[in-house]
């Protein structure tokens, strides 16, 4: 045992005061007698005084309370005892959410885990993860199971997909220990091999489910926003269902504006088949469109419901950031031949403003990224969908070359791929952190991406790999910008789970936000455009400052997280080559039991000298 505060034992000083104070009573005591006869002999000796201490119950209690108040104040402690750590991965992605007769499989991995804290031993520290978001449930190791089961009976499924391995290695850099063990509640397999002192609980069956997996609209670009031609403005509302179980099924899906039903479509699907249902919705309607489907075989309802913005006759918004002039004045042509088009020019030189929903076209990426080389000048992210055409990092040649789809894409409808198309590329190796090549140019036996698709923080870019100003009139090259375009625009009223939502612009303040479940939460804004990444649920969020209301629909499209009947395995191990940095144990102390002791002595001491002062 040790003292970690060893200074105070000086307060056993008070001891001696305490002897002395005994001394003191026993030498002023007087005992009244009624006849001094007896003690005649003794009158003619000196009185004197006592010079001891005559000790008693209540000097022993008083002591023992002294000597208890030195101790406790001086802390001592036991020498720490070894604990183990116990890594938790809660599984919260989408699919735990899934209904059976026996329940979800979250609730069995909730019983599991409070069967497992319930058993948990003194000596044993809990790190609880979950998987979707990759969020540690507690902030440190924490031992005590109370603790551990409240903030457990908080958690439930998100909207989200999850990643074990993910999760796995960001709860071992937090945990601040070694992890001695590891156990995983998921509906996932168990994969075939893991590390040693993982344990695998699948608390998931196979399940049949029937999902929405995509949707877009299909509008036409360029009709004149006056024509009187239905057919050549109506838009198409695109949905694509997929049947995600062992038995074929029949599916229903119905299209919603407002609450009124404006179609709706049946078919039957072939086990693991996925197909596109196509809704004409016509020129005259816009707004939030809403998909709702329906299946005789469905465990999971998020993936039921999807909702989809549509402009109708409204215009296209176009933001040109380009800082080549002959570039700049190549496509403002071809923008301002589409009259359903309102395109503005912005200072491409310096940081640009971003205006709402407005696709920005773009010859300098970091506009798109908000990453900019200038430190002092900090760019914001662009909120909207974006096509940059990405300057060349060699010599731009012009080659006839051949064009190629590697596979069906919106940005290669319409072309015509056989004749040789007159291309300016710079022919060297080119980056892909912008996403996935979807056209490619041939030429002389080079391959290079012309054009690539991605996702660059929730919003949908293309990016594309010629110069139209240094080539001359092309009609593939038009078509590729304006399918990107269309593509763009089409989706900018899609956002799904994961995403972060771009709402503004809002003043400076606070700023109300009303999630799909739970209560609302404040927000400190500074104005400008509000980036709100919480979208874990899918549903409604509004968004509310004074007067000002936006609400923004986020959906759940996610077909891994659907397959509900063959579920894969998302861990792939991969332990953290550097160990987790080990917690400096901590002493146990044991001030707290001695003040106990201390009060139980204090209030025996109490008693004795009540009594001892009622007695005759």
């Amino acid at each position: 045992m040790t003292f970690l505060s060893p200074i105070a034992l000086c307060w056993l000083a008070s001891i001696p005061v305490l002897v002395w104070l005994w001394r003191f009573t026993a030498s002023r005591h007087r005992t009244v007698i009624a006849s001094l006869v007896p003690f005649q002999h003794l009158m003619r000796k000196a009185a004197k005084r006592r010079t001891r201490v005559l000790p008693n119950l209540l000097f022993w209690l008083q002591l023992l309370i002294l000597a208890l108040a030195a101790l406790a104040l001086a802390d001592p402690a036991l020498p720490p005892r070894p604990m183990r750590t116990l890594l938790v991965l809660l599984d919260t992605s989408a699919s735990m959410g899934a209904m059976d007769d026996g329940g979800t499989p979250f609730g069995r991995a909730r019983a599991l885990l409070d069967r497992r804290l319930a058993e948990k031993s003194a000596d044993e520290r809990v790190v609880i993860m979950t998987t979707a978001p990759v969020n540690p449930v507690t902030q440190a190791p924490e031992a005590d199971g109370f603790v551990l089961r409240a903030l457990a009976d908080g958690l439930a499924p998100s909207d989200l997909g999850g990643n074990l391995s993910l999760a796995y290695r960001v709860g071992q850099m937090l945990s601040g220990a070694p992890i001695d063990r590891t156990l995983v509640l998921t509906d996932e397999p168990a994969p075939p091999q893991h590390e040693p002192g993982v344990e695998f609980d699948s608390v998931g069956r196979p399940l049949p489910n029937a999902a929405i997996v995509g949707l877009d609209a299909h509008e036409p670009l360029c009709a004149p926003i006056a024509s009187s031609d239905a057919d050549a403005r109506g838009a198409k509302v695109i949905v694509w269902v997929q049947n995600f179980a062992d038995q074929a099924q029949q599916v229903t899906v119905v299209l919603r504006h407002e609450g009124r039903i404006v179609a709706q479509q049946a078919r039957p699907l072939d086990p693991g088949t996925r197909a596109a249902l196509a809704f004409d919705v016509g020129e005259s309607m816009n707004g939030l469109f809403e998909a709702t489907l329906t299946a005789e075989r469905d465990a999971l309802a998020a993936d039921n419901r999807a909702t989809l913005m549509v402009r109708g006759d409204e215009p296209i918004r176009v933001a040109v950031a380009l800082q080549n002039p002959q570039l700049r004045a190549t496509v403002t042509q071809w923008l301002s031949a589409c009259p359903r088009i309102a395109w503005q020019s912005i200072d491409a030189s310096g940081p640009a403003q971003p205006m709402s929903e407005a696709v920005l076209v773009t010859d300098r990426p970091e506009l798109a990224t908000g990453e900019s080389g200038d430190a002092s000048q900090p760019s914001p992210a662009w909120p909207a969908p974006v096509i940059a055409f990405i300057p060349s990092q060699g010599r731009a040649q012009l080659r006839a070359a051949q064009w190629l789809m590697d596979a069906p894409h919106p940005i290669g409808e319409y072309l015509e791929l056989l004749d040789p198309v007159p291309t300016s590329a710079a022919w060297s190796a080119q980056q892909d952190q912008w996403g996935d090549p979807v056209l490619w140019a041939i030429s002389a036996g080079e391959r290079i991406p012309l054009a690539r698709v991605g996702d660059l923080q929730g919003r949908r870019t293309v990016s594309l790999w010629f110069d139209p100003s240094a080539t001359p009139s092309s009609v593939p090259q038009i078509l590729v910008f304006f399918n990107s375009l269309r593509w763009l625009t089409g989706s900018s009223g899609l956002t799904t789970t994961g995403q972060t939502l771009v709402v503004g612009p809002l003043d400076r303040g606070l700023v109300r936000v009303q999630r799909p479940h739970g209560a609302p939460e404040l927000l400190t804004h500074d104005g400008g455009f509000l980036h709100y990444d919480r979208t874990t649920d899918a549903g409604s969020y509004v968004f509310t400052q004074g007067s000002h209301r936006i609400e923004r629909v986020v959906n759940f499209l996610d077909p891994i997280e659907s397959d509900t009947q063959h579920r894969r395995s998302t861990w792939a191990g991969e332990t953290l080559s550097a160990p987790a940095r080990a917690l400096t144990p901590q002493p146990r102390s044991l001030a707290s039991r001695l003040i106990l002791v201390l009060l139980l002595v204090l209030i025996a001491e109490w008693i004795v000298y009540s009594f001892r002062r009622r007695a005759p």
